[in-house]
């Protein structure tokens, strides 16, 4: 089965897809999560989670953040969408922009769609860009930083989705940076759009392997000791961010 979160007010559309998947694992406390990005998007993985399922797990619930974007993923999903209603796993689709054809084709066989549209002019609204959390931390600046956490948390963003962007963001400098050193053919094998290549091997430039490995090594450490009840995931996340 699939659901699907669509819809320019991204605050409120990853909101919603955070409290579903929280429900979903207290439903499921055995359940696994897997989270795909458009640049990390591999046909076979997919494959996998439609009949994947692990002996010691209720199902998967697989996320697919913006991955429609990405074209060669779009056209193989919709190839697969009936056996995407049809699966055991749990997928969760979180888009802003469809085409008309695409959202009404993807809303045939949903569980259910969960659209968050702005407001058509009155304020002026943009909803919050959570990508900007990702930038600052890539343009190393703790400052900015700190003050689009807060402000991401007010327009009610989850901490762990924050903290997604923010690994996903190190990871991909510490992979660029990796590949930097071993020349075009290593930069080429990437798992990366063209534009977030871009924008990552710029970012990369600002730290050195070892920063980023350690951050990197942080940031893994506070998720899971956190879920084990070491100390409160909210508080920590924001020290990670003040320590840096």
């Amino acid at each position: 089965m699939y659901y699907l979160f669509y819809g320019k007010d991204t605050a409120k559309s990853r909101k919603k897809m955070a409290e579903t998947v929280s429900s979903f694992q207290k439903k499921n406390p055995h359940s696994n999560i897997f989270r795909i990005s458009d640049d990390d998007f591999s046909e076979a993985a997919f494959l996998e989670h439609l009949g994947g399922q692990s002996l010691f797990s209720d199902k998967f619930l697989i996320t697919l953040d913006g991955v429609l974007k990405n074209v060669e993923a779009r056209d193989f999903i919709f190839e697969n969408l009936p056996a995407v209603k049809e699966s055991h796993n749990v997928f969760v689709f979180l888009e802003d922009d469809l085409k008309k054809a695409e959202l009404a084709e993807i809303k045939k066989k949903a569980e259910k769609v969960f659209e968050f549209e702005l407001p058509d002019d009155k304020g002026g609204g943009k909803g919050f860009n959570i990508f900007s959390i990702s930038d600052a931390m890539g343009e190393k600046d703790k400052k900015k930083l700190w003050v689009l956490m807060n402000k991401a948390e007010r327009e009610g963003l989850s901490s762990e989705e924050i903290f997604w962007k923010l690994s996903w963001q190190v990871k991909n400098m510490l992979l660029a940076k990796q590949a930097i050193s071993k020349g075009d053919r290593a930069i080429e094998k990437l798992k990366m759009s063209p534009f977030v290549l871009s924008k990552t091997k710029k970012y990369a430039e600002k730290f050195t392997e070892e920063e980023l490995k350690s951050i990197l090594g942080k940031i893994v450490s506070l998720y899971h000791e956190s879920r084990r009840g070491f100390f409160d995931f909210d508080t920590a996340l924001e020290g990670f961010v003040l320590s840096l």
